[in-house]
């Protein structure tokens, strides 16, 4: 995310490195300071880091070199400080959005895998349970057909000892018709 800056028409869109100030006096001499940013701060706000932004302009020890700064070369350099401390401070936002964003995309997932994985719990328990219904299933038409072979097996028996005890029926309503006539030939003979 970049935020743009205003600038003179006649000011160079050019940036500073993050970690260091380059400051060149009129003779050409170059030095640099080392300025540290730590991530979320505020820059501008920070008594520490705009006393690292005044002395990363004065950069030049000597006196004769500063002496022959004029007002415009020290504003602007403070202006290109001040524009890569803006720069920073907007990288800093764009980085904390950004972090934000993640965070939040990161929050989802970690959401939709606990979804996930519910799911596939519930799922393996169903087939789990289709499992167990199928083997209850064979183990109950197992048993059914059993229960069938013993219930033919029954009636078979039951046919046979249907036969019999017609066969017994009719013997004893045979000797009970002897018996009578045994009675009554008995009675007779007295």
């Amino acid at each position: 995310m970049s935020v743009p800056i205003e600038r003179p028409p006649n000011q160079r869109q050019e940036k500073a490195p993050v970690t260091s100030a380059r400051s060149e006096a009129p003779t050409g001499l170059a030095k640099f300071v080392n300025i540290q940013i730590l991530v979320g701060e505020s820059v501008l706000t920070n008594p520490a880091m705009v006393k690292q932004l005044i002395k990363a302009i004065l950069l030049l020890v000597d006196r004769q070199s500063r002496r022959s700064w004029t007002l415009a070369d020290i504003f602007s350099s403070f202006y290109s400080l001040i524009s890569v401390a803006h720069d920073v401070s907007a990288l800093d936002r764009g980085f904390g959005a950004y972090a934000n964003v993640r965070q939040g995309w990161s929050d989802k997932m970690k959401k939709v895998i606990v979804e996930k994985n519910a799911a596939l719990k519930h799922l393996h328990a169903a087939v789990d349970r289709e499992g167990e219904a199928k083997e209850w299933e064979e183990k109950l038409a197992e048993e059914v057909s059993h229960l069938k072979a013993k219930l033919e097996s029954a009636f078979i028996d039951f046919g046979s000892a249907n036969l019999e005890l017609e066969s017994v029926h009719s013997e004893l309503t045979s000797a009970r018709f002897e018996l009578e006539l045994a009675q009554v030939d008995c009675e007779s003979a007295d």
